[in-house]
């Protein structure tokens, strides 16, 4: 789907504008109507801490959806490139005025997170151990000049060791500024220290920063163009490659020629050489945009990709499950009305003989439940062995192929043996496993099927029971509203609704990255790589990094023979990590204490962590499932008897109620299609 200038991220506030419209419009009904629901995951339960399921109005849950969707969240853009390859230039060219110094030394340390505001001002938070030094917010009316003085280095003093370097110092600095781009966008910008700068704190502070990122801009220079250290840093983070945008700078210094024979050369060279597919990499010129040359810039073009990107990944991703909500509560809604419609004319004892049917039903599905999870604990007990399986063999595996790769670095490698050892590393933990997936995409689809069958089951067994059968002149008041959404839409969405969240909660906690899907049939099935790695990656650059201070000396010093530099490597790898029992190869495995003493899991535990919390999470999930598929019809007919029995039922105003219902919820029901046609249209702009 073509979209012109700044259209996507207008497309999506619409969008997002609309959705949050129709959620408030299906909370009005269902706080008319009453219905509740149980709802144990939520936020609210959690604050409850009640024993036993948490019921609630349905119309509360939708309100809070709403407002959940219509609060804006900014979109995070890491800016990260090697010292001097334009990133400062770039983001004062995004922002539309001077703000980060552009300074030939490498100056910005600190993590700086810009922000738009009405009012140019800044705030800086230090580390635990220089929080005294923290400030409140500060209005300025000099905030390039401010800023630069509470983010740089002095690099002539760091270097001959006479201070600490501000990013040891500094945890972030947060700057607000009028900037166009960053409101229209709803956009904040991440500026990181140079990569290939010689302070180790400012490699620590960006590795860190890209797993929490909405998509990374990784810039480098026309001049040399993509070199040795871009291709460290890009084996070194691409298992982000979902989030990546590649932008080479400085494009003025080019003829147009030139310009796209290089563009050509960095797109082939990422592909073979990092082995990472790339659409296409985008030459800007900062310097040309900032002196308002904008068509020759590049800018247009990669601002349009930047916008679609953002929003047909992150964008999308924030409307996906409250659009499954309306959508499914929409259903839910329209069916409830209609049943209430055929039972209109029904008398006090038939509804009492319905209401013993749908209790006798609501027991037999609660002891199915019960067998099927005594099943799910089975099964995820010896997936949990499975994936276990070899995994105290995995260090001496990892430190087999470092020192191999060692073995063969020459001195250039081994100078630069940090960001090549972390890439050795992530390759060896992959290699392992893929050994392993095969087998637990079997066993995870397996458990699905069972898990699909049982809840199809329990949809079809409460349906048969509550069978729609409407008069004519029932049939009248329904104005033509499609019945057939309860046989064919509602019950497989729920079924279908479930079973994905239930295969995709084994990467609850691991962070979005690892959402990565073989699709089986119709249903969507989370494999063992995706899970691991991204667990793998949350953990995996801070061990290394830990020892670069005992590497430096080691390989800065080229007066050494290269037998000498290896061996040296090798030994300060053999030992166990500062304040910690376990060498950097076993504490991939068993975890590590950091510099603060705060405990990093290792494989061993983040696997046993997520299995549990995938047994949890499904669990609870078929729990809510299966009582909100009977709850809210047990309370209705409940009411109703009531109503009859008291003499407070007025046939004609509860169908004209009934029927006005019906009405609101049929046009909301083609919003919501429209509203469908939209995100799947954003969805699409992510891949052109």
């Amino acid at each position: 789907m073509a979209v012109s200038n700044y259209t996507s991220i207008q497309l999506f506030k619409d969008t997002r504008a609309q959705l949050g419209t129709i959620l408030q419009q299906l909370a009005a009904v269902a706080e008319q109507r009453g219905d509740e629901i149980i709802d144990n995951q939520s936020a609210a339960a959690k604050i409850a801490n009640r024993s036993g399921d948490f019921r609630r109005l349905l119309a509360d849950m939708l309100k809070e959806r709403s407002q959940s969707v219509l609060q804006k969240t900014a979109f995070r853009l890491a800016v990260i490139g090697e010292f001097n390859s334009g990133k400062s230039t770039l983001i004062n060219a995004l922002l539309g005025y001077p703000i980060l110094s552009t300074s030939y030394k490498p100056k910005t340390a600190a993590k700086t997170i810009l922000r738009y505001g009405q009012k140019d001002a800044f705030r800086v938070t230090y580390n635990e151990r220089y929080a005294a030094k923290n400030t409140d917010i500060i209005y300025t009316n000099n905030l390039a000049k401010d800023i630069e003085e509470v983010t740089s280095d002095d690099a002539n003093v760091l270097i001959k060791g006479k201070s600490e370097s501000v990013a040891a110092q500094i945890k972030q600095v947060e700057v607000w500024c009028r900037s166009e781009f960053l409101d229209r966008d709803e956009t904040e910008i991440v500026d990181t220290p140079g990569l290939g700068s010689v302070f180790e704190e400012h490699k620590t502070v960006t590795y860190n920063l890209i797993p929490e990122m909405d998509a990374t801009l990784i810039l480098f220079p026309c001049d040399p163009g993509l070199g040795e250290k871009e291709v460290d840093l890009l084996n070194f983070i691409r298992q982000y490659i979902n989030q990546l945008l590649f932008v080479m700078t400085k494009t003025d210094r080019l003829q147009p020629h030139e310009r796209d024979e290089m563009l050509s050369f960095s797109k082939d060279a990422i592909e073979n050489i990092i082995k990472i597919p790339v659409d296409r990499v985008y030459g800007v010129s900062a310097q040309r945009k900032i002196e308002g040359y904008t068509d020759e810039s590049g800018f247009n073009v990669f601002l349009e990709r930047l916008e679609s990107f953002l929003v047909g990944s992150s964008g999308v991703a924030r409307l996906e499950i409250p659009f499954t909500v309306a959508q499914t509560q929409c259903e839910n809604l329209i069916k409830n009305t209609q049943l209430d419609i055929q039972r209109i004319d029904n008398d006090v004892e038939s509804l009492r003989e319905e209401l013993k049917r749908l209790e006798e039903v609501q027991q037999e599905v609660e002891k199915s439940k019960q067998n099927l999870f005594n099943i799910i604990q089975k099964q995820m007990g010896i997936m949990a062995i499975n994936a276990l399986d070899g995994i105290d063999y995995l260090p001496l595996r990892i430190e087999k192929a470092v020192n191999k790769a060692l073995d063969e670095f020459n001195k250039e490698s081994l100078k630069k043996a940090d960001i090549k050892i972390q890439s050795i590393i992530n390759d060896t933990v992959e290699e392992w496993v893929k050994t392993k997936n095969e087998s637990f995409i079997i066993q995870t689809q397996a458990l699905q099927d069972i898990v699909e069958n049982e809840l199809k089951k329990y949809v079809q067994l409460i349906d048969d029971t509550t069978r729609l059968q409407f008069s004519d002149r029932q049939a009248d008041n329904l104005n033509a509203l499609d019945t057939s959404i309860v046989a064919n839409g509602r019950g497989a969405r729920l079924v279908l609704n479930t079973a994905k969240k239930a295969g995709g909660a084994l990467t609850v906690g691991v962070g979005a990255a690892a959402l990565s899907y073989y699709a089986v049939g119709s249903a969507a099935i989370p494999t063992l790589l995706p899970i691991l790695a991204t667990a793998w990656s949350l953990m995996w650059a801070f061990p290394v990094l830990l020892l670069l201070p005992a590497l430096i000396p080691v390989v800065g010093d080229l007066a050494y023979g290269e037998q000498r530099i290896r061996s040296d490597i090798k030994k300060q790898l053999s030992k166990p990590i500062p304040g910690n029992q376990v060498t950097m190869f076993e504490a991939i495995v068993e975890g590590y204490l950091d510099k603060e003493r705060k405990k990093h899991p290792g494989l061993r535990e983040t696997l046993k962590t997520h299995f549990d919390e995938w047994s949890n999470n499904l669990k609870s999930e078929i729990n809510d499932f299966v009582a909100n598929l009977i709850a809210t019809q047990l309370t209705q007919i409940e009411k109703q008897i009531n109503d009859k029995v008291t003499n407070k039922f007025d046939r004609e105003e509860r169908l004209a109620t009934h029927d006005k219902h019906l009405n609101s919820l049929k046009m909301i029901s083609n919003e919501i299609a429209d509203l469908k046609v939209a995100i799947l249209s954003m969805s699409d702009t992510n891949t052109n």
